[in-house]
């Protein structure tokens, strides 16, 4: 008799057909005897010992729980009652949530200014006058004039100007660096910062 036919006398000798004798058949019989031979009384202690052990294992869940840093303080205030495995799972759903929002926040907040970089180091073209702001002010209208895009700023209690001039120097931006002597800056890029002269 091959496996396959001793596995098929099992499963018929299991379901209560009729077979031919054999160790695979009597076996399936004892199987299926035992089976029908459990009691209303065995149904009940079985019931029994499958909640006994899911109270254990509950209790082991609820025990890790008031471990964690997170979601021990929430079952921390709830001391009077017995927290439920829903309450749990809901405790650590509410606090895997607000995790993710602080990742979202942390990720879309708006972006700073990216700060530019250029191939060569910038060059600052220093300035002294008694009114920083006013000459910086002129200069900006100077190059502005001659269709030059100038960004202004202050920083450390100097006034200063950006500016990115075309390459080659037309006539009018050449004008102008030579009435305010500023030298040509080697990488295209106009960078003067001003200072207030020193009280006499």
């Amino acid at each position: 008799m091959t496996d396959d036919s001793t596995l098929d006398v099992w499963f018929d000798a299991l379901a209560g057909r009729d077979t031919k004798g054999g160790a695979a058949a009597n076996e399936a019989r004892a199987l299926r005897a035992a089976l029908h031979g459990r009691t209303a009384t065995d149904e009940v202690s079985l019931q029994r010992e499958l909640a006994a052990s899911a109270a254990h294992r509950e209790a082991q869940l609820l025990a890790a729980a008031r471990r964690d840093p997170i979601v021990g303080p929430m079952l921390a205030r709830d001391t009077g009652r017995r927290a439920s495995p829903r309450r749990v799972w809901g405790a650590l759903l509410a606090a895997g949530i607000a995790g993710l929002a602080v990742a979202l926040v942390w990720t879309l907040r708006p972006a700073t200014e990216t700060p530019a970089y250029r191939e060569v180091p910038d060059q600052v073209y220093r300035m002294v006058a008694d009114d920083p702001r006013a000459l910086r002010d002129e200069l900006a209208r100077a190059l502005r004039a001659a269709g030059i895009e100038v960004v202004s700023y202050q920083r450390f209690g100097r006034e200063g100007l950006d500016a990115e001039l075309p390459r080659p120097l037309t006539l009018p931006v050449r004008d102008i660096l030579l009435r305010y002597r500023i030298p040509e800056p080697a990488d295209g890029v106009l960078r003067v910062e001003i200072e207030a002269a020193a009280p006499p």
